[in-house]
């Protein structure tokens, strides 16, 4: 089984966001959205394992592809 962690549980405070900086959006999508269709299109992946703050998580949960 082939897995990856990704770590979404940080903000982007030097970058002068007020939020995480992975649901940044660049244009229609956030940041978080391309790095998990980046590494689920690869297919070589079985498990996409993410690691968020508490009062993220069902964002994060919500931006997975299916």
């Amino acid at each position: 089984m082939n897995s990856v962690i990704i770590t979404c549980a940080r903000k982007g405070v030097r970058a002068g966001f007020s939020n995480n900086k992975l649901l940044q959006k660049i244009g229609e999508k956030t940041v978080a959205e391309m790095t998990f269709e980046a590494f689920s299109s690869t297919g070589f992946f079985d498990e996409i394992i993410v690691t968020a703050s508490s009062n993220e998580v069902e964002i994060f949960k919500n931006l997975l592809p299916t």
